[in-house]
């Protein structure tokens, strides 16, 4: 086990303005992050001979400014189009930052946390069109970009004593694209809202998760190194598809079936949700691998809820 103190401190600031004109209306915002991961801990140089020395450091304070904009009009009396841009940060997990940070490398591939680690950053690109059909069903169309960096992974730079070192660091990304279509029955006086929602995505990037590489790679009889090329990403799910039916009859309300009255507040709600097949790496019986990286499918699946 290991035993340190640290108080880590994180703030935030969001200022956002709205400006509505006579066709359009524009939304400003300006996101400020700050995070202290007060720690001290062991980091390593490399000598001009190529050997590995420690020496204790502290971990530097991490500021990041992120921008917001998005803007809609009316392109008719019951359309709108929006666009969005907007730059998102994420603090990595602790796990990340605080995994034995005294630097301990006598243990088989060890694995040392970094409190240096950058944000993960995300910057989100959309447009959309939201249509009004009638008075009592809406559409909506967006399609999106998300071009993901800073992932943290894991990798292996040195070795001491015959043991692969393993650090956590910000060296993968990815990307994430797709359309998003929905259509919603809104509330009338027939008891009856629903709506109907599909999903397409591609995720491609070179890691699903942070200790991916030290599980898979380190240990690997075949893949010794970190992927260079994209692959589909674990939660690269092309498809989904979501449908809700809700009847419900208030309490002031009462109908009659078959000439039978029947009092009022009650409902109906069902909910039925279909996802395509995830990704994974095939395998033959023995472990070895059988295709590139996640080149296989899952089965899809579906459920269907009632209450």
């Amino acid at each position: 086990g290991e035993k340190y103190i640290s108080k880590p401190t994180y703030a935030s600031l969001f200022l956002q303005d709205k400006m509505e004109y006579d066709y359009f209306v524009i939304n400003l915002g300006l996101r400020y992050d700050y995070r202290n991961t007060d720690v001290t801990y062991t980091a390593w140089t490399i000598t001009e001979s190529g050997e590995p020395v420690p020496y204790l450091k502290e971990a530097e304070s991490k500021q990041r400014l992120s921008p917001r904009f998005g803007i809609s009009y009316p392109i008719s009396d019951k359309s709108v189009m929006h666009m969005n841009y907007g730059v998102y940060y994420q603090v990595p997990q602790f796990l990340y930052l605080y995994t034995n940070m005294s630097g301990d490398v006598s243990s088989g591939y060890p694995l040392v946390g970094n409190p240096d680690l950058e944000p993960e950053r995300t910057t989100s690109w959309e447009i959309g069109l939201d249509h009004l059909i009638g008075e009592a069903v809406k559409f909506d169309i967006t399609a999106y970009y998300k071009d993901i960096n800073d992932l943290v992974t894991t990798r292996s730079s040195f070795e001491v004593a015959g043991n692969s070192v393993t650090f956590f660091v910000n060296e993968d990304y990815g990307s994430a694209k797709g359309v998003d279509i929905s259509v919603e029955k809104l509330p009338a006086n027939d008891f009856i809202t629903g709506s109907l929602s599909y999903g397409y995505m591609v995720a491609k990037g070179i890691g699903s998760d942070a200790l991916e590489p030290y599980y898979t790679y380190l240990t690997s009889l075949e893949d010794t190194l970190a992927p260079l090329t994209e692959y589909p990403l674990d939660f690269d799910q092309r498809h989904t598809l979501t449908a809700v039916i809700d009847f419900r009859v208030p309490y002031d309300r009462h109908l009659k079936v078959a000439g039978l009255a029947i009092p009022g507040g009650w409902g109906i709600n069902t909910v039925g949700h279909y996802g395509s097949g995830l990704p994974y790496t095939m395998t033959d019986v023995d472990g070895n691998r059988l295709g590139d990286r996640n080149s296989g499918r899952l089965p899809a699946y579906y459920t269907v809820d009632m209450r």
